[in-house]
């Protein structure tokens, strides 16, 4: 079971991204006005942890299941 995926009243802010997988391409909003495109670079084994490379030349990044980060795919129909 995912640190992130189980949504116990201990932890119902946190957010599951178990569903995203190395090379996805998607979105990250850091807040409602800022966001950014990236690639998915890795994932803890529960899903916990996200490391994506930002599009933007930013580098490597890092993001945990209790940050408030919103992290989407990017449709494939795009």
């Amino acid at each position: 079971m995912s640190l992130c995926g189980n949504l116990s009243k201990e932890n119902l802010n946190r957010t599951d991204w178990g569903h995203l997988r190395t090379g996805d391409r998607v979105t990250v909003w850091e807040s409602r006005r800022f966001h950014f495109d990236a690639t998915v670079d890795i994932l803890t084994e529960d899903s916990s942890v996200v490391w994506v490379l930002a599009d933007s030349g930013a580098g490597r990044r890092a993001f945990g299941c209790n940050e408030d980060v919103k992290i989407s795919k990017v449709s494939d129909n795009n």
